[in-house]
């Protein structure tokens, strides 16, 4: 898999930002704020007696649940995307602990076959010298 230096970067962020998503204070006070809009929308026509104003307040109202309802999707992909690139990273990582280890087990198995077949081949040659000094 050759992965260039990019992606391994892009990954280091993503798990950085991914660690340090915490709410800011602005995104705090721009959700209260909203909430407060929406409330405040639904809530004129109780109010008011003018038919055009309450169904534009209504309309309003419906229109900012559509945004928070558009920028709430939006936000979810970012978080989907950043979960998606974790799996990778970790499916990445195993793979090539996986293929690491396949190749220390290859290399051990030739280093015992050597072995078996060294040890086979010098214990032969003993015999051989001891049935030739006899």
């Amino acid at each position: 898999m050759g992965e260039g230096k990019g992606a391994t970067e892009d990954r280091k962020d993503i798990n950085v930002r991914l660690l340090d998503d915490k709410p800011s204070l602005l995104r705090t006070e721009l959700n209260i704020l909203f909430l407060l809009l929406v409330v405040s929308t639904f809530l004129v026509p109780l109010f008011v007696q003018d038919l055009t104003i309450r169904l534009l307040a209504i309309e309003v109202g419906i229109l900012l649940v559509s945004l928070k309802f558009a920028y709430f999707l939006h936000n979810e992909s970012k978080v989907i995307k950043a979960e998606f690139w974790t799996l990778a990273s970790i499916e990445w990582r195993l793979s090539k602990i996986s293929k690491d280890l396949q190749e220390q087990k290859e290399t051990l198995q030739k280093l015992l076959t050597t072995s078996s077949t060294g040890s086979d081949n010098k214990e032969g040659e003993k015999e051989v010298s001891q049935g030739e000094s006899q």
